[in-house]
């Protein structure tokens, strides 16, 4: 009887053995005269995105008793549409040893036609990076890859053994740089490593000295923690390990320090998961593992009566629930109500600025130092300059998700038919986010009717009205400022604080179109125009208070907005009590983190970074020194930082009645919907052109339609109403005084409420439990 060692079983609900069917052929597992068959004995099988089979075949046969090598150990690459053997690559001599056993192997298949292979040889032991473009391959030698003398001694389920293997885990994750961090470890290891595959992938610097540096030792999985096989889910961004003695799938997210206190078992069974010898999880977010009870096949005897090799299936999200691999110390709220919202690396941030919101997105966007919209990759450095809305919006957002930006910041389809000229490739990871823009859905249809209502204005510019207002709030914040320095009264400070406030305001309108110099009105308060189009049009518009919304998190813990049972009420009222000493502190907050990032992380400073300090240079030729107009010039960015933040922290988010991050929500992932359940609409403001543009006026159409000037948005009024009517939207507005009111009881919101209709639980039931041990044989 020939056993085939690569087989295909059909997955169904039974739990019993599968039949399997040889693959690619059962002529490819026989032996010929004289010859040898295709594929001998492979320790390991990887799947890439390009429906690639990679076989890394070690060439042995009877290799636990008399071990004989009939061919050199080779990587073979099948194509899974038509099971055809695209290539065989035999290891080079000069990289292998008399005691080589390629055993594991890992994946970098960001590109199909320039994939690497990374063959983990635990004998050698070293590492084999293979480059499927360049068809060559290079040896890499470090002592992290070398067995642990003290940690060589295992007991499985009460077999004692002594085992001397190097590298073996290795698991691979996208970085922002287009490369990627690779984990790894030796079998006879307590300890995990991670290298970036930059330094991998050059074969020069791979083993130069010089950078034996770039090889990090994260920390230990502590005593009889020997790890096999590993494996990183793309989805949860968690790594997940087998714990060979202890018979167990242990978990850690990487952003975490690799301490015993951040990692935990998502499963331990001394029956059915005895040995864990391969881990790896599919494109759905499903973990499987195979348990084989090696270690008595080697040393004892199987039970032929009993189920010795399991292969056994959950979800990695549901695994990962409560364990270390799903929480984050470092974080106040983890846990989002939208799937996909949750554990944002820019709220870590030791510093919250707008260049660490950017940092945080590439770390989970899956973007790959591209630009990315919905699942398609492209590259659009070359069209930068040429973006009608200014190069700025290209350049901050590379390496990002930009598909809700994209999708409303062009009304019309000419970007989306300039799209497939950048396209570069489909991405690895699926998109984080579950938001849709379905052409049926509620924004979609909105969109298409505003479009038609606007079709007699220039939308792509601001209206003259505007203008008009604008620049008159700017001239008279100028004179305003000379009479303060002038008549050194704090009457005028308080005037010229409100005035600087409309004119910051009115700025806002103008940071979220193409590039133009009013956007730069906003830079006289000390916040940075270049920051807001990061923290406000591509975090707050887009995903308004989530756990995404920086203007959410930028204050916390001080004014914590979302509910949370942890609140107390000394922690309440003291919040309360706070929050106008807050808003008058928020401008100098603001230009510190303004400047912090001007010199420490764009390391740029740009002409906007000068305009801060017009004003009191202006005010010190009518004052009797400069300190006096500097004094003064503080005291104007307090008014004017209290007058924005309270018209801006009361305008239209913060009620117990609007969806906050935390609340049940509704099933419709519409981006549309999710903008008018963290948003309403107030009475008296939004019938004034000169309220709207100076007090956040009409939010709701603001916030669907941010490129649009604030004086074209009446016009698209009977638009969005009917598509509120028609889609079960509710469009009740509420007065200022209501919005201050809810504001402040906001803040001492503890409870889950319900979004609007349709709404799904995501709390206060007991999640199914992950359906381990699908399938079983003896």
């Amino acid at each position: 009887m020939l056993i085939c060692s690569i087989n295909v079983g059909v997955v169904n609900h039974t739990r019993e053995s599968p039949t399997l069917i040889p693959y690619p052929s059962f002529e490819a597992h026989q032996y010929e005269a004289g010859s040898v068959p295709e594929i001998i004995s492979p320790f390991r099988i990887r799947v890439d995105r390009c429906e690639r089979l990679w076989v890394l075949d070690t060439g042995f046969t009877d290799i636990l008793q008399n071990p004989e090598q009939e061919a050199p150990p080779a990587l073979l690459v099948y194509d899974l549409k038509n099971d055809r053997l695209l290539r065989k690559f035999v290891i080079p001599e000069d990289q292998k040893t008399h005691d080589s056993l390629f055993a594991n192997i890992a994946l970098e298949d960001y590109s199909c036609e320039d994939t690497f292979a990374y063959l983990g040889d635990l004998g050698g032991p070293g590492l084999v990076v293979y480059s499927w473009k360049s068809r060559k391959s290079w040896l890499v030698k470090h002592r992290f890859f070398q067995p642990d003398p003290q940690s060589e001694e295992f007991n499985v389920s009460g077999i004692s053994f002594h085992w001397t293997d190097g590298l073996f885990g290795m698991s691979i994750a996208p970085s922002n740089d287009g490369y990627s961090v690779m984990y790894f470890h030796p079998l006879s290891s307590t300890m995990e490593y991670s290298v970036s595959t930059k330094i991998l992938r050059d074969p020069e610097r791979a083993n130069s000295p010089d950078n034996f540096k770039e090889f990090r030792a994260l920390g230990s999985r502590g005593h009889n923690g020997q790890s096999s096989v590993s494996f990183l889910d793309p989805n949860t961004g968690v790594l997940f390990y087998a714990l060979t003695n202890l018979n167990a799938i242990a978990c850690w997210k990487p952003r975490n320090t690799f301490t015993l206190h951040q990692q935990g078992f998502i499963y331990q069974n001394s029956i059915t998961m005895v040995f864990p010898n391969d881990l790896k999880i599919d494109q759905n977010g499903n973990i499987w593992v195979l348990s084989d009870r090696l270690p008595t096949f080697m040393y004892a005897r199987l039970d032929p009566e009993d189920y010795n090799f399991r292969i056994l299936m959950g979800s990695a999200k549901e695994a990962i629930r409560d364990t270390k691999g799903e929480k984050n110390d470092t974080m106040g709220k983890s846990e989002s109500s939208i799937p996909g919202f949750e554990n944002f690396p820019g709220r870590e941030a030791k510093v919250k600025t707008g260049y660490a919101y950017l940092e945080g997105r590439r770390q989970v966007d899956g973007a790959e130092d591209l630009w990315r919209i919905g699942n398609s990759l492209y590259d659009l450095e070359g069209f930068a300059k040429f973006h009608p809305g200014g190069a700025e919006w290209i350049r901050l957002t590379k390496g990002t998700d930009i598909t809700e930006l994209f999708q409303t910041h062009h009304l019309t389809d000419k970007a989306t038919k300039l799209l497939p000229k950048y396209f570069i490739r489909e991405a690895v990871v699926p998109r984080k986010l579950p938001l849709t823009f379905e052409p049926n859905g509620f924004f979609s249809t909105f969109k298409r009717r505003a479009l038609e209502a606007l079709k007699d204005v220039n939308f792509h510019q601001p209206s003259t009205k505007t203008n008009l207002i604008a620049d008159f709030l700017f001239t008279s914040s100028l004179i305003f400022s000379i009479l303060t320095a002038y008549t050194q009264s704090y009457l005028m400070i308080v005037f010229t604080g409100i005035l600087l406030a409309w004119t910051a305001i009115s700025g806002h309108n103008y940071l979220h179109m193409k590039d133009n110099f009013r956007m730069y009105y906003f830079d006289l308060s000390t916040m940075s125009s270049k920051d807001w189009r990061i923290t406000h049009a591509m975090s707050h518009h887009m995903y308004p208070n989530t756990l995404w919304d920086y203007e959410i998190y930028a204050f916390e813990p001080f004014i914590h907005w979302l509910p949370d049972p942890k609140k107390s009420l000394v922690m309440t009222f003291v919040s309360q009590l706070m929050s106008p000493i807050i808003w008058a502190l928020v401008f100098y907050e603001q230009a510190i983190k303004r400047y912090y990032s001007v010199f420490f992380e764009y390391k740029t400073f740009e002409i906007r970074d000068a305009i801060p300090f017009f004003l009191p240079v202006l005010m010190s030729f009518f004052t009797p020194n400069f300190f006096t107009a500097v004094k003064l010039w503080l005291l104007i960015i307090m008014a004017t930082s209290f007058i924005f933040s309270i018209i801006g922290f009361n305008a239209a988010h913060h009620h117990p009645d609007i969806f906050h991050d935390g609340d049940i929500y509704r099933d419709d992932y519409d981006w549309g919907v999710l903008e008018l359940d963290a948003v309403r609409e107030r009475k008296v403001i939004d019938d004034s052109d000169f309220l709207v543009l100076t007090n956040f006026g009409l939010h709701g159409l603001h916030h669907l339609l941010p490129t649009v000037d604030h004086s074209y948005l009446p016009l698209c009024v009977n638009a969005f109403e009917q598509t509120c009517k028609e889609f079960g939207i509710g469009i009740e507005k509420f007065t200022q005084w209501e919005l201050i009111k809810g504001q402040f009881k906001q803040l001492a919101h503890r409870d889950f409420y319900s979004s609007p209709s349709g709404c799904r639980s995501k709390r206060g039931g007991n999640a199914e439990p992950s359906n381990w041990g699908l399938n079983a044989g003896r």
